[in-house]
Order: structure tokens, then C-alpha cells, then sequence
């Protein structure tokens, strides 16, 4: 999994998981932080926008 932090801009990637095993441990790791993020996005939506991506 990658991830790159800048000027308040989260990015987030599954690239070259091993295992079918540790694809979907990062999936749900993912899944749970993106949840989250939606969760601050609801009570913040004047400072916080998600944006979404597929590669």
C-alpha cells in the first residue's frame, strides 16, 4: 500500500499486494479509513471535501 501526505492532500493506493490475503486486508483497512473520512466530512463539509479517484 502507498500513501502520500501533502498540503492537506491524503492519497492512497493498493499497489502490488502479495497475496489475495493481503489485498483484501488492505481493502478493508482502506474501507475503514475512508468511512471515517466520510464520517469527518459530514460535520465539517464547509472545510473538508473527498474527492475519488479510480486508476
Amino acid at each position: 500500500m502507498d500513501y502520500r501526505i501533502d498540503e492537506g492532500y491524503l492519497t492512497c493506493s493498493i499497489t502490488d499486494a502479495e497475496s489475495d490475503k493481503k489485498r483484501i486486508m488492505c481493502e478493508a483497512i482502506l474501507e475503514t479509513i475512508y468511512t471515517g473520512f466520510k464520517s469527518i466530512e459530514e460535520s465539517y463539509t464547509r472545510h473538508i471535501d473527498i474527492v475519488e479517484e479510480e486508476v
